[in-house]
């Protein structure tokens, strides 16, 4: 018999469970203790060095591990159990020092199956996916509390009027004004008169400002204003505008109108009033919330954070997740994964992204613990990014592989 002999110039092909024929050059049937390396070809394994028992008084069964890389010389290995996280410094074998921010214990409640680490840098977020994620509550908002009487021109001999009805109860201050009169005057007589108002109007607060009245109140009230010649010298703004030409031109910090716009409701929003002293007078008027919706996220069920602070030390902590700042449930609504449970988590293209059901919900570019968008008017390219997978059968994500192109997920 004539001898056989063949060439293989490596091993790196890997292991694989196809017949002989099918097999490509390179690849093997088994490896043992073997170590494919494209460097340095088929190497020996590398062995294991035994540098301290992490089980000594304590035992981590069913425990979640996870290991932290930071360089070469500052390594972690570490385990979730109960509430409870235990750290060891993988070069030396000391026991790191772990401090818990406040509650942030309430969040280790699940079982090893439960937890994903993703780490960049010196943080590692922990995903529990046992924890169903929650809004903070809506606030109380009380609607047709809050007035702006604002002087438009001014006539002489003519009457400018306030007409304040709270629970059917109506009562005006008036002013009618000489051959010769300034908005000053005006103003000063109408806040006499509120001022002078009985009964529940006697719960009426008026701030005066250069050309306006400002008018807060305990309870609900309805004002209707006139003055001048065409009676549109006196106009009064309550809680919301046809348009933001309506808006007045000075008013007190922090004081919010619906801009209506159209009768789609995708087209409405509010602004907020910010006044350069932070008190009242000069400002601008600027995007906000509806003071009606929630502000955000519940930083106490969603994803944790695990610092290393110095070498051996960490800290556990809630994120603080950035409120939602503009908007509505409609223009601006939560992040798909409230009310669901977290599955996964990973970072790509400078974004956040989890998996919740069969969602794929990223922050936004640069700013990894905001969901939601900077403006209910418009979209950027920055926005927090929330798809849904198209498919005929329930699909449940559990895992991300960012690429180059994009992302995998399973």
């Amino acid at each position: 018999m004539v001898a056989v002999t063949q060439r293989i110039n490596s091993y790196l092909g890997g292991v694989s469970k196809q017949s002989d024929d099918k097999m490509l050059p390179g690849q093997v049937r088994e490896c043992y203790n073997g170590f494919p390396d494209a460097t340095y070809g088929l190497t020996k394994r590398p062995g294991f060095k035994h540098i301290v028992n992490l089980g000594t008084g304590t035992t981590y069964d069913d425990g979640k591990w996870f290991y932290i890389k930071r360089d070469d010389d500052e390594e972690y290995v570490g385990v979730i159990k109960g509430d409870e996280i235990d750290i060891w410094n993988a070069v030396s074998g000391n026991e790191c020092t772990i401090t818990y921010g406040t509650d942030a214990q309430d969040y280790l409640t699940g079982d090893k199956t439960d937890y994903k680490i993703i780490t960049v840098q010196d943080t590692s977020i922990v995903i529990n996916s046992s924890v169903t994620v929650t809004a903070q509550s809506a606030p109380t908002f009380n609607p047709h509390r809050v007035a702006s009487i604002e002087v438009q021109y001014v006539t002489s001999s003519t009457t400018y009027t306030v007409e304040i009805t709270i629970d059917s109860t109506t009562q005006t201050a008036t002013y009618t004004t000489p051959s010769s009169a300034d908005v000053n005057t005006i103003l000063d007589e109408l806040e006499s008169d509120i001022n002078a108002m009985t009964g529940d109007h006697a719960n009426i607060t008026v701030t005066k400002l250069a050309n306006s009245l400002e008018l807060t109140s305990t309870v609900n009230m309805d004002i209707h204003a006139q003055g001048g010649l065409d009676n549109k010298g006196l106009t009064v703004v309550e809680d919301e505008v046809a348009s933001v030409g309506e808006l007045p031109v000075k008013s007190v910090h922090g004081r919010k109108v619906k801009i209506v716009n159209t009768n789609s409701s995708a087209d409405t929003y509010w602004a907020k009033f910010v006044a350069h002293d932070g008190v009242s007078g000069e400002g601008y008027w600027e995007e906000t919330r509806d003071p009606g919706v929630s502000p955000g996220l519940n930083n106490s069920t969603l994803p944790h954070e695990l610092i290393n602070t110095a070498v051996d030390e960490f800290t556990f902590q809630q994120i603080t997740y950035e409120d939602r700042l503009v908007g509505d449930d409609e223009t601006n609504s939560h992040p798909s994964f409230i009310d669901e449970k977290i599955t996964a988590g990973f970072f790509h293209n400078n974004r956040l992204g989890f998996l919740s059901k069969d969602n794929v919900i990223m922050s936004q570019s640069g700013d990894f613990y905001n969901f939601y968008f900077k403006s209910a008017q418009t979209t950027i390219e920055s926005d927090p990014i929330d798809i849904s997978c198209s498919s005929i059968k329930p699909t449940a994500l559990h895992a991300a592989l960012p690429t180059a192109q994009g992302g995998v997920v399973l």
